[in-house]
């Protein structure tokens, strides 16, 4: 191990990773990120690969200052991030556009990556609680237990029982219309955790061994 060098005296409250970048949230608000930056993944501003700590570029604040980070989710090639204060509920994204990883809607696809967060308006229906991030799909947990995916849908990963791509976040209903819990997002399968305190039950979907649901 080496030791990373973030800011003056920053204590970090929290490390993410994606395939090849990095996020640590420091106490002050500062996100910083580094890594392979070639689709504007690591929220810097440009594409060019981060070789050190920077902040993200985040967006203003309504009443002022930046928005904060809540939860934080880093894919392959794009991140997520839920809001906090000001901003609490609120779903960003940024990095690679391509296959509907942002859910920011067909006519974005003409821009193939976004290189700083970017509000999700689609999911301003909702308030988001956590978010996760795999290979080429996203998924948002909100506050009252709904599951909202988007993305690339090859091998039935985002659990609408098509095997399209969505370019905008779409509620994925459970069986028994089960609370969900947690979410979880891997390379080509995703995981929930739902019900209650009392008794929980796990799902999975899409493709490969890791799905666990083999006799």
């Amino acid at each position: 191990p080496k030791h990373i060098p973030i800011g003056d005296n920053e204590y970090i409250v929290r490390v993410v990773c994606g395939a090849d970048h990095s996020m640590a949230l420091a106490l002050s608000g500062v996100l910083w990120a580094w890594g392979l930056n070639s689709d504007g993944q690591c929220g810097v501003g440009t594409s060019a690969d981060v070789l050190s700590p920077t902040p993200v570029k985040m967006p203003a604040a309504a009443r002022g200052g930046q928005v904060l980070v809540g939860h934080l989710a880093l894919g392959a090639k794009h991140s997520i991030m839920v809001g906090a204060g000001q901003a609490a509920g609120k779903v960003y994204v940024w990095g690679c556009n391509e296959l509907g990883r942002l859910g920011l809607g067909s006519s974005r696809e003409e821009k193939p990556f976004e290189t700083h967060p970017v509000l999700l308006e689609s999911l301003m229906v909702t308030k988001a609680s956590t978010a996760s991030a795999g290979e080429a799909h996203s998924g948002v947990l909100d506050v009252h237990g709904n599951l909202w995916m988007w993305g690339q849908g090859s091998y039935g990963r985002l659990g609408t029982g098509e095997l399209t791509d969505l370019p905008t976040p779409r509620y994925i209903s459970m069986p028994e219309e089960s609370r969900v819990l947690q979410v979880a997002l891997g390379s080509f399968h995703s995981v929930v955790l739902c019900g209650t305190a009392r008794r929980q039950q796990l799902f999975s979907w899409g493709y490969g061994d890791a799905l666990g649901n083999r006799p």
